[in-house]
């Protein structure tokens, strides 16, 4: 059931009719059934699953409450690792099992494809893990009610899209009764619909545009990728914080208040203060209960990198994982998390075997998509071998032109003089065809324009 649907219009009204007007021992009664209801409907019959993590970490909490030091650390990992073992096999299972099978020459079991990952296991699973935290240091009691627990775990407007719940300020507000409050109403409903607005008319929208362009219907080049990455950045902040906004409207509704999940990130004057204001409630998340645990910043440089790559490496996981293909021979192995630079590492990855798999393939794929011959050259820059790439890419049919001494010559017609000009370079670095020195050169202001804006808002003169 998605939030933008007449199904949801309809359960959210019967649910804000219930919720105020039956008596305080009903009220989280009924939600909690609101709740289960609307997971069942999204997940069907993977319900099950968050009843017993539920049930596990409700026992585990419990029990870590009433035993001594010793003790308590044992019942923190028995229930944290029931909690991320169902992530674990649901999100990672085949992506972790298939490399070591194929090593074996088996293959994966077919029940693997069909595994339907259950709907919102990483936030519930997260809310749950950092509870069990919570208790374990003592920051918060063990939560006695399970129908209080229950709705802090499967509280519907958060369970789909976060933001990832803080027990520390949820459980409290289940304690007292909630009360009609024609103003949080109105606020609430008003965020809900600005949240729809900026999903539909800002987030889709954009989405048209850029999915064209990356996934090759339309030809851009040049100058037009800055836009089209510009373009990306905008689609996934205003996708994204428009869920937020309607989940945080809807529980506002309620009378129930969640973590704000976004504060105008790219408004940021640096990388720290971004990564504070963007998806606040998962960063705190990493923060508190996995770079701080590691060491922070206050074990020397070194680790404190460590501890970055290791936060940063478990956040692309959570994200999920897959396996992408990257060129015409070459697969990439990246979390979702980083796709988009894991895609660009196997390109480069690639290129220094390029010329020989064209040779083995008998001159490779001749398909092959223009757009990624920059990323080739670059690395053949690096590895001193431009004039192989250039030759690797006229063999592909790419368009390339190559510059020697100031004069310039077509190296589409003769491969074998592209790979015998050892001291030529290409026009730029990147694909060319004859006659688009202006380009070349507005491609260039471009990008020398957003690196002064990137070093003026980086030394916080704006």
């Amino acid at each position: 059931m998605a939030f933008i649907s007449l199904k949801f219009f309809v359960f959210f009204a019967f649910v804000l009719a219930g919720w105020f007007l039956l008596p305080a021992r009903g009220q989280k009664l009924f939600l909690l059934a609101a709740c289960w209801v609307f997971y069942a409907l999204q997940s069907g019959g993977l319900l099950v699953l968050l009843l017993l993590s539920t049930l596990v970490s409700y026992l585990a909490a419990l029990a870590m409450e009433r035993s001594a030091i010793g003790r308590r650390r044992l019942w923190l990992w028995l229930g944290c690792l029931f909690c991320f073992g169902l992530l674990f096999f649901y999100k990672y299972f085949a992506f972790f099992l298939g490399p070591v099978l194929r090593i074996a020459h088996l293959s994966l079991p077919d029940w693997t494809s069909s595994l339907a990952v259950p709907a919102g296991l990483s936030f519930f699973t997260f809310s749950i893990t950092g509870y069990l935290f919570d208790v374990y240091r003592e920051k918060l009691p063990a939560e006695r009610s399970f129908v209080h627990y229950a709705l802090f775990t499967s509280f519907f407007p958060a369970i789909l899209a976060g933001p990832v719940g803080m027990a520390r300020t949820f459980l409290p507000q289940l304690q007292r009764r909630q009360t009609f409050d024609a103003e949080r109403l109105k606020a609430g409903v008003l965020r809900f619909v600005f949240g729809v607005f900026e999903k539909l008319a800002v987030a889709d929208v954009i989405a048209v545009a850029v999915n064209a362009a990356y996934s090759g219907e339309q030809r851009v080049s040049g100058g037009m990728w800055l836009l089209v990455a510009l373009g990306y950045s905008l689609q996934i902040y205003f996708d994204f914080a428009g869920y937020s906004h309607m989940a945080l409207g809807a529980a506002e509704a309620l009378g129930l208040t969640l973590t704000e999940n976004f504060a105008a990130p790219y408004y940021s004057l640096s990388v720290r203060s971004f990564w504070k204001k963007w998806h606040i409630s998962l960063t705190g998340w990493f923060r508190e209960y996995l770079y701080f645990p590691l060491g922070g910043s206050r074990k020397g440089r070194a680790r404190t990198y460590l501890n970055i790559l290791i936060v940063f490496t478990v956040s692309g996981l959570w994200h999920g994982a897959a396996r992408r293909p990257a060129g015409a021979q070459s697969a990439a192995v990246c979390p979702r998390g980083f796709s988009r630079g894991g895609d660009v590492s196997a390109h480069l990855r690639d290129v220094g075997a390029l010329p020989r798999r064209l040779d083995h393939a008998g001159g490779g794929d001749r398909r092959a998509d223009p757009r990624h011959s920059a990323l080739w050259l670059r690395r053949a820059d690096a590895r001193g071998a431009r004039p192989h790439a250039a030759a690797a890419m006229v063999a592909r049919g790419l368009p390339c032109r190559v510059r020697r001494r100031g004069c310039t010559e077509s190296a589409r017609a003769d491969p074998q003089a592209a790979e015998r000009n050892a001291p030529a370079v290409l026009c730029g670095g990147v694909p060319a065809h004859s006659g688009d020195l202006p380009a070349r050169r507005l491609r260039r202001r471009v990008r020398s324009a957003g690196l002064r804006l990137f070093q003026i808002l980086r030394r916080g003169w704006v």
